[in-house]
């Protein structure tokens, strides 16, 4: 399910964003939260250019684990894809 959203902010009219519901199962988020439990979480970084990140808490106050998975990718991108605009 697809539920479109506002954005109240003028410079954002012509923005899309959109919310989409139950791409994964319960079992799919489970095993997300413990694989990213066991990979750790770390202060999330700003790319402030030039290939540098700088540690912003007024900006981005959040740890984060960074996961890189094609074939997850690619089993989210084939559930989403009929939601996204062919532009």
């Amino acid at each position: 399910m697809k539920r479109d959203v506002h954005l109240p902010n003028f410079e954002d009219q012509n923005k899309l964003a959109f919310l989409i519901f139950n791409i994964f199962t319960p079992d799919e988020c489970q095993q997300w939260i413990e694989l990213s439990e066991q990979r750790g979480y770390s202060p999330a970084t700003v790319n402030i250019g030039g290939g540098m990140l700088q540690l912003m808490t007024d900006f981005r106050n959040s740890d984060r684990c960074m996961i890189d998975d094609v074939a997850m990718a690619r089993t989210l991108f084939q559930r989403i894809e009929s939601f996204l605009p062919q532009t």
